[in-house]
C-alpha cells in the first residue's frame, strides 16, 4: 500500500553555495575544510533525485573529512543526510544505523536541535520497520523537548509523524486527530508548506476511509498551497492521489487524466521512482477499461524506467501485467516471451534477497567478533597491570568470560533452532499447496474425460482449450505464496465450469465482494476456497433442488478478509449421514493452511465455522462456511 506521507525531520545544515557542478568541484580542491565539506554536500543535493549513487559518494567524501578534522557536529549532520538518502532508496536498516550514530554524537554535544533531528529521523526508521512502540516513544520525547524549548515548528512535525504512524496502522481516527493538531500548529506559524503537507496527509486518511469527496477536497487545497510555493513534486503527488480516488470510483478516464498531468511534472523533475509509479497506474486504468494495447505502451515505459534503476521487484510486477495484457488480446507468442523475462526478474529478486540476508548475517558476525576481541584485549591489559594484586579478580574475569560464552552459545543455538522452525513451516506450506494441486487437477480432468466418453468432439475440443487455460493459471499460481483475489476468482470460475459437467443438477455460482476490497491488489493464498466449492458440488446437490445456488462472498473488516460460502443443498448433516466414511482430505489440508496463515501473522487460533442452515432455521436448508484471513495489499 502506497501512502503520501511526506513529513521528515531534516537536519539544520546551512548550504551557502548555488554554483554549478564544475565550480563546486573546483572548490573541493580548496584547502579550506568548511568550503570542502559544504561543496560536497551541495553536490550531493544536486544528484539526490537523478543519481543517488553519486549523492552518496559526495556525502561519504564529506564524512571522511569531518572525521579527519574531528568536526563532530558536521559529522552528525552528514550522517543524518546519509540516513535520509538511504531511507528514500528503501535501505531502512542502513538509514537506522546512520541516525543512531548521529544521535550518539548529538547527545554527547548536548545539541538540542541535532538531538531532535536525529531522533525524528530514527523514529521514522522505526515506523518504516513496523517498530511502532519505539517510534511512538521517540515522537513523544520530541514533543516534550519542543514544549520545553517552545519550538512549535518541530512540534507540528512530530504530531504529523504520529499521524503517519496511526495511518500505517489503519487507525484512521487517531491519524486524523494528530494530522489536525499538526495543521493547526503550522497555521499558527503561517507555514504554508507545513499546512499543505498536513492537508495532503489528511486526504490520504480520507481516501483509506472511503470518504472520497473529502479526500479530493483536501488534495485540491493542498495542491493550491504547493503551486503557490512552487513545490511541483508534491503538487504532482496530489494529482496522483486524486487519480487513485477516481480509479477506485471506476472513473478510469479521469484517473488517467490526473495521473498523466502528474507524470508530466515527474518527468520535468526527473523523479524516477514517481515516473515509474505513474506509468504503472496509467496502465492499470487502461487495463480496467479493457484497452490492453494502450496499457501495454505504458507498461513498456514503466518496464524501461525500472530496468534503468535495476528495480527487479517492480520489473517482476510489470512483466506480469504485460503477460496478462497480451494473453487478453490473444497474442500468446508475446505473452510467452514476457513470461521468460518475468521468470528472470523473479529469480533476480530471490537472489538479491538471499545475498542481502547473507551479507547482513556476515556483518553481524564480524561486529560481534570484533567487540568480543576488543573486550578480551581490555581485560587482558587490566590483568597484566594488576597481576600482583588481583588473582581473585582474574578468577572472576575468567568466570565472567565463560558465562558470556555460555550465554552467546545458548543464544546462537536458539537462533539456529528458530531459523530451522521457520524453514520447516515454509516447507510445510509449500507441501500443502503441492498436495492441493494434484487433487484439483484430477477433478478438472475428470470433467473433460466425461465428454470424450460421450464422443462429443466439439465440446471436448472447447473444454480442452479451457482446461489448458485453467492449467496455465494453476501452474502460474501454485508456486506463489500469495496471488491477487481477482486471479483466485478466475480460477474458481473455470473450475466451476468443469464441475457443472459432472453433477446431475448443476447449481448457479455467484461471487460478491464489498466495495472496500480492491480485488486486483488484495492478495490471498492460491486455491484456498476451491475445496469448499468442491464439497458443495459433490455432496450438497445429490438430488434435484429447485433453483440450486452456490454463493461466494468477501467482506473487509478490521484488517481481515471474511469469506463466506453458502449453498442451498441437502445440508452437511444429511451429507454426513449419507456417507459416514467420507473425510475430505482437501478440507483438512485447507484447514491446516488457514491455521498456519493466521498463526504466522497473529498467533491466534484459526476460526473455521461449517454450519447446517437447518440447525439455524428449520425453514432453511443447505450449508454455510465462514472463515477469515489477514488482509494483505499488493500496493
Amino acid at each position: 500500500m502506497k501512502y503520501n506521507i511526506l513529513i521528515l525531520f531534516l537536519s539544520s545544515f546551512t548550504v551557502l553555495y548555488s554554483q554549478n557542478t564544475d565550480s563546486l568541484k573546483k572548490i573541493i580542491k580548496s584547502e579550506n575544510s568548511q568550503h570542502y565539506i559544504k561543496a560536497c554536500i551541495t553536490l550531493s543535493e544536486v544528484y539526490t533525485y537523478t543519481k543517488p549513487d553519486s549523492a552518496e559518494y559526495w556525502l561519504n567524501k564529506a564524512l571522511i573529512k569531518t572525521k579527519n578534522d574531528k568536526d563532530f557536529k558536521s559529522q552528525a549532520q552528514i550522517q543524518i543526510r546519509l540516513g535520509i538518502l538511504n531511507n528514500d532508496r528503501g535501505n531502512i536498516k542502513n538509514a537506522k544505523q546512520f541516525f543512531t550514530k548521529a544521535l550518539k554524537i548529538a547527545e554527547t554535544l548536548k545539541d538540542t536541535s541535532l538531538i531532535i533531528s536525529s531522533k525524528g529521523n530514527l523514529g521514522n526508521s522505526h515506523l518504516n520497520l513496523g517498530e511502532y512502540d519505539k517510534a511512538i516513544k521517540i515522537y513523544t520525547e520530541i514533543i516534550e523537548l519542543t514544549e520545553i524549548n517552545n519550538n512549535t515548528r518541530v512540534s507540528a512535525i512530530a504530531y504529523g509523524a504520529l499521524g503517519n504512524l496511526y495511518l500505517i496502522k489503519n487507525e484512521y481516527k487517531k491519524a486524523l486527530k494528530y494530522y489536525n493538531i499538526s495543521k493547526k500548529k503550522f497555521v499558527s506559524l503561517n507555514n504554508s508548506e507545513g499546512i499543505a503537507i498536513s492537508l495532503m496527509n489528511i486526504a490520504t486518511v480520507y481516501t483509506n476511509m472511503g470518504k472520497y469527496k473529502n479526500a479530493i477536497q483536501k488534495y485540491i487545497q493542498a495542491n493550491n498551497f504547493f503551486i503557490e510555493s512552487n513545490n511541483l513534486l508534491n503538487s504532482a503527488k496530489c494529482l496522483s492521489g486524486i487519480a487513485k480516488i477516481n480509479s477506485k470510483l471506476k472513473n478510469f478516464k479521469k484517473a488517467v487524466k490526473y495521473e498523466t498531468q502528474a507524470l508530466k511534472t515527474y518527468k520535468k523533475l526527473n523523479a524516477k521512482m514517481d515516473i515509474s509509479y505513474a506509468y504503472n497506474m496509467i496502465a492499470q486504468n487502461y487495463i480496467n477499461m479493457k484497452k490492453f494495447h494502450t496499457a501495454i505502451l505504458f507498461l513498456d515505459s514503466a518496464l524501461n524506467a525500472n530496468i534503468r534503476e535495476k528495480n527487479y521487484v517492480k520489473l517482476e510486477l510489470v512483466t506480469d501485467k504485460i503477460i496478462n495484457c497480451y494473453d487478453s488480446i490473444g497474442n500468446f507468442k508475446k505473452a510467452y516471451e514476457y513470461s521468460k523475462l518475468h521468470k528472470l526478474y523473479y529469480d533476480s529478486v530471490f537472489n538479491i534477497e538471499s545475498k542481502n540476508k547473507f551479507s547482513e548475517l556476515e556483518i553481524k558476525f564480524e561486529t560481534t567478533k570484533k567487540e568480543q576481541e576488543l573486550e578480551l584485549y581490555k581485560k587482558n591489559q587490566e590483568l597484566l597491570k594488576k597481576e600482583s594484586k588481583n588473582r581473585l579478580f582474574l578468577l572472576i574475569s575468567i568466570s565472567s568470560f565463560l558465562f558470556l560464552f555460555l550465554v552467546i552459545s545458548i543464544l546462537m543455538y536458539n537462533r539456529k533452532q528458530l531459523k530451522s522452525e521457520v524453514k520447516e513451516t515454509e516447507l510445510e506450506n509449500k507441501l500443502l499447496r503441492v498436495q492441493m494441486n494434484p487433487h484439483f487437477i484430477f477433478n478438472a480432468l475428470s470433467s473433460v474425460e466425461n465428454f470424450m466418453y460421450k464422443n462429443d468432439l466439439k465440446s471436448s475440443s472447447i473444454y480442452i482449450a479451457e482446461f489448458a487455460k485453467l492449467m496455465r493459471l494453476i501452474l502460474e499460481c501454485s508456486g506463489k505464496e500469495l496471488i491477487p483475489l481477482k486471479k483466485e476468482i478466475e480460477i474458481l470460475t473455470y473450475y466451476v465450469k468443469f464441475q457443472k459437467l459432472q453433477v446431475n443438477y448443476p447449481p448457479e455460482f455467484s461471487v460478491n465482494f464489498s466495495e472496500n476490497i480492491d480485488i486486483e491488489n488484495c492478495l490471498i493464498p492460491p486455491m484456498l476456497i476451491q475445496p469448499f466449492i468442491e464439497n458443495s458440488f459433490q455432496h450438497a446437490f445429490t438430488e434435484k433442488i429447485q433453483e440450486a445456488v452456490i454463493n461466494l462472498s468477501f467482506s473487509l473488516k478490521n484488517n481481515f478478509i471474511f469469506v463466506e460460502i453458502q449453498d442451498n443443498g441437502i445440508g452437511i448433516k444429511h451429507a454426513v449421514q449419507s456417507d459416514k466414511n467420507h473425510k475430505s482430505l482437501a478440507i483438512l489440508i485447507t484447514k491446516e493452511r488457514l491455521r498456519k496463515i493466521t498463526e504466522k501473522k497473529y498467533r491466534k487460533e484459526v476460526i473455521l465455522k461449517i454450519q447446517d442452515l437447518n440447525s439455524i432455521d428449520s425453514k432453511l436448508h443447505g450449508t454455510k462456511i465462514n472463515f477469515k484471513i489477514p488482509y494483505i495489499e499488493e500496493f
